[in-house]
């Protein structure tokens, strides 16, 4: 996925025009079911960071303890696919998800940490990630994408482009982890917006032939911290599931 063919390939298939039909984007996986989630986004005052997400998969895992610690048992199993059978979040089964010997489940976790090299000196931009099972990675995205990095034009030039989004809204990280958000995974073929966003964006997208439909809520839950040039820290946990920043 780190491959330039890689990200030239999916770059030529998009259209400033209207989304086409799912077969034009060639797709081949599977994103599995992800409810029981929680995510970390730490800063250490020596620099040092760490994204962490860790799930039991569905509510309640397996819905069986261990006796001795009370700890609720994952089934990360349910992560694969299985023949003839659509996920919770409407993701048909891929045979690379298929269950077989030393084959791995897919998932949806996206912890990320942002870095950028100053004068040989690496340090960090962004700590983020979230829950919310497939809305995981769309959610992520969009807030590090319009994450406070608030650079002038010839800073920019020399950014990373995961910057791009961040020049053009300049949104602090508290209203970008709040602000309303939008999720396609193209399997179902319908473009998922949360209640309360602009209604300019919806008409939008639906003019480039999406079929959208509103949602109650955004289905992720984003906590995020970045650095700014200044060396001073922003933090923000999403009030859609609750908690507060924390530091010292």
């Amino acid at each position: 996925m780190t491959a330039d063919w890689y990200a030239d390939d999916l770059r030529l298939k998009i259209s400033d025009e209207h989304t086409w039909p799912v077969d034009y984007y060639g797709p081949d996986w599977s994103v599995p079911d992800d409810s029981g989630t929680a995510h970390l986004s730490l800063v250490a005052s020596n620099g040092d960071a760490v994204a962490l997400t860790s799930t039991i998969n569905l509510y309640f895992g397996s819905k069986v303890r261990g006796r001795s610690t009370g700890i609720l048992f994952n089934n990360e199993m349910d992560d694969f696919s299985s023949p003839n059978i659509t996920n919770a979040f409407g993701v048909p089964p891929s045979p690379s998800n298929f269950i077989y010997p030393g084959n791995r489940p897919l998932s949806s976790m996206t912890p990320t940490v942002i870095t950028e090299n100053k004068n040989g000196v690496m340090s960090i931009k962004m700590v983020v990630g979230a829950s919310g099972g497939t809305k995981i990675t769309t959610g992520t995205a969009l807030v590090h994408g319009q994450g406070n990095f608030l650079l002038s034009l010839n800073d920019y030039q020399k950014q990373p482009k995961v910057a791009m989004n961040s020049l053009w809204f300049g949104f602090d990280v508290g209203t970008s982890v709040e602000m309303k958000r939008v999720h396609d995974q193209l399997m179902p073929n319908v473009t998922d917006c949360e209640q309360g966003l602009d209604e300019s964006i919806i008409s939008g997208l639906e003019s480039k032939h999406h079929a959208t439909r509103i949602t109650s809520s955004a289905g992720s839950v984003v906590q995020a911290i970045v650095v700014l040039p200044d060396g001073k820290v922003g933090a923000a946990c999403d009030s859609r599931k609750g908690g507060y920043p924390y530091g010292y």
